[in-house]
């Protein structure tokens, strides 16, 4: 019989946070599998995030093998390749292995599982992706009235440039403005008091739109919203009468969760939203409501009929709830944020447990991103050297930061209790994190702009009449972890000669080494070299750049600042962070680039730390090793013999 594996993985969890949450009465049962496994400390590779990060583990293999990054863009391509897609990968995962021998796989949003393309596969979610689900409705967004937009949109425009731009993009995605007038011509209901508003629901999922970016979303409902400032209560009407009534929310309160059959494209699809009344005061003013995603009710399972079967044993499905963008915008507070990673959390804890009672499986393999989204928005309730840090909540900033572990403690304990000794169960991450300097974010919106400017000095860029880069007629693109050069007769529109392409390279080469940031004063690129010369650090391939790029996003600042101040803010122009309820702007917190691996199995030992950092390409292999299964067929990483009893 086949030794069955768990991967539980959590996206962005560092392992710092465990003594804290341990010494709280936090995880007990991630607590427990470090004390009957192994732990491991992995380092990731020097460039990428999570697309890249997850296909490492996955396959045991670099970008030079598996070739994902967020976006692929690769010489000779004409449109780029989608990182998350699995039909972007080109390595063998672990799940394909599995597959070869005839055993099922059971996959919960894993980066590159989807679309699903191999037999004896068991899927739930989308492709892992952290931003705009693909079949999601409308994303989360906050319905605003006019004068608390406005109010918004005033601390946008004193950021300094280029942040407004930044703000604009969060804005445009999560925020409604919405008029409120008096309520008039409702059937069957007394209108005196009450207010109503218009809420528009837009077509927003990529699997749905095809239209360019900024063109108008279509709209595939008008929902009314009857506002009672008295009682501090909104009510949802798809019409503008009684018996229209949708659901309700009182000041602070979820609604019910509300199905409702949009059309969409033609067609009719079932999906579920729920509501929150976050604001109100007199007369309709300072109305401030959030929606949920709206995300469909079938389909975001395989195969045929498992989405209902979820649906009833664990609740409405939303694929991204939330993310740090939403609150950063101003659509919610902080506590919304955290209800809704906790649902999610909990709708894939019952999910796990649900599908471990079937014996017919040889791999469950889960990829939880909430803990990325919780410390890119929420770092400062946990780290005293931010300014929005209270020490007064400490600990209720770590009872909010449990709330959305404790479902994947969960996940852990059903495993604990569901497998038996000869099985294998691991906790993964693919990177950790640590706080972030406001430089940081600053500099990283700043870097594309200062390297596009020294690209068109020096002749290598072009724009249109709008002023616009225009590649097409540029002698350089954009690529994977660098810049590619147009060649002729091997990219579309090629205009350098291949003759001279290792003499421009060269050139270009100098040209970004001699790049700095304006802020910080400091190199901005740790690495800048030729394609061939990065494949020592496990890049390089048909995939990457000719020009290979290592951005330097400011880690020396952890060197030279013991704490994070608002001066530091004033100084790349942002004049307010929000409050710890309603933190607004950049994130507080930022990836770092060492992970954590955790394991428990026949012949792994006890209660073990390794000594030394291995990588997350060991991953996969050291898997298939202790289940006695052969690696994945691309992998170059070996297994973690440190951990095994056969190795003392």
């Amino acid at each position: 019989m086949t030794r069955r594996i768990v991967i539980i993985g959590l996206d962005s969890f560092s392992y710092k946070w465990l003594e804290p949450l341990f010494s709280r009465g936090y995880l007990p049962n991630i607590r427990r599998l470090m004390k009957e496994g192994s732990f491991a400390l992995l380092r990731t590779p020097i460039v990428g995030a999570t697309p890249h990060h997850w296909a490492t583990i996955s396959t045991g293999s670099t970008f030079k093998d598996h070739g994902c990054t967020w976006w692929v863009r690769a010489p000779k391509l004409v449109e780029p390749l989608y990182g998350f897609s699995s039909t972007t990968l080109l390595a063998e995962p672990i799940w394909a292995t599995i597959s070869r021998i005839g055993v099922k796989s059971i996959l919960i949003d894993v980066p590159q599982s989807y679309p699903v393309r191999w037999k004896n596969v068991i899927h739930i979610g989308e492709d892992g992706r952290p931003d705009s689900s693909y079949r999601c409705i409308q994303v989360s967004k906050g319905y605003i009235s006019e004068d608390l937009y406005e109010q918004y949109m005033r601390k946008a425009q004193l950021a300094s440039d280029p942040l407004p731009d930044y703000y604009k993009v969060l804005a445009r995605a999560h925020l409604v403005k919405i008029r409120v007038g008096r309520a008039q011509g409702w059937e069957g209901l007394e209108c005196e008091g009450l207010y109503e508003a218009e809420i528009p629901i837009y077509l927003e999922g990529k699997g749905y739109v095809t239209t360019a970016r900024g063109s108008p979303a279509e709209v595939v409902a008008n929902f009314h919203l009857l506002i009672k400032p008295a009682e501090r209560l909104v009510e949802l009407y798809s019409e503008k009468r009684a018996s229209a009534k949708l659901g309700e929310s009182k000041l602070g309160s979820w609604s019910e969760w509300i199905p409702y059959a949009f059309t969409v494209k033609g067609r009719s699809l079932d999906a579920y939203f729920r509501f929150k009344l976050l604001k109100l005061g007199d007369e309709g003013k300072g109305l401030h409501v959030y929606f949920s995603q709206i995300y469909p009710a079938k389909g975001f399972a395989y195969p045929e009929g498992l989405s209902e079967e979820l649906v009833k044993a664990c609740g409405p499905y939303l694929h991204t709830p939330t993310r740090q963008q939403v609150v950063l915008c101003g659509a919610c507070d902080v506590y919304t944020f955290i209800e809704e990673l906790e649902y999610l959390g909990w709708w894939y804890a019952r999910a796990v447990r649900h599908l471990l009672r079937s014996d017919d499986w040889g791999l469950l393999y889960i990829k939880y991103h909430s803990p990325d989204f919780l410390n890119h928005l929420c770092a400062y309730m946990i780290d005293e050297r931010h300014p929005l840090h209270d020490p007064g909540r400490l600990e209720e900033g770590w009872r909010l930061w449990a709330r959305v572990f404790e479902p994947a403690d969960d996940m852990v304990r059903a495993a604990l209790n569901t497998l038996g000794d000869e099985d294998v169960i691991a906790v993964v991450s693919d990177h950790g994190s640590k706080l972030m300097h406001p430089y940081y974010m600053f500099s990283t919106i700043l870097a594309g702009r200062i390297v596009i400017e020294a690209l068109e000095r020096e002749g290598f860029v072009k724009r249109n009449e709008k002023g616009e880069v225009d590649w097409s007629k540029s002698l350089v693109r954009q690529g994977s972890f660098g810049l590619n050069l147009a060649v002729r007769g091997r990219d579309p529109n090629g205009a350098i000669n291949p003759d001279e392409f290792e003499e421009v390279r060269l050139r270009l080469i100098e040209v970004l080494r001699g790049l700095r940031n304006p802020i910080t004063n400091s190199h901005m690129f740790k690495l800048v070299c030729r394609r061939e010369d990065a494949e020592a650090l496990g890049y390089g391939g048909p995939r990457c750049a000719d020009i290979f790029i290592w951005p330097n996003y400011g880690d020396h600042l952890e060197l030279e600042y013991e704490r994070v101040t608002m001066e530091d803010y004033a100084k790349v122009g942002i004049p307010d962070i929000g409050t710890w309820e309603w933190p607004i702007g950049i994130p507080t917190g930022a990836h770092e680039d060492v992970a954590m691996f955790v394991v428990k199995g026949p012949g792994v030992k006890s209660g073990y730390k390794c000594k030394k950092i291995y990588s997350l390409v060991n991953v996969a292999p050291t898997l298939c090793y202790i289940a006695k299964l052969p690696s994945p067929k691309d992998s170059t990483g070996g297994v973690i013999r440190e951990i095994l009893v056969s190795e003392r």
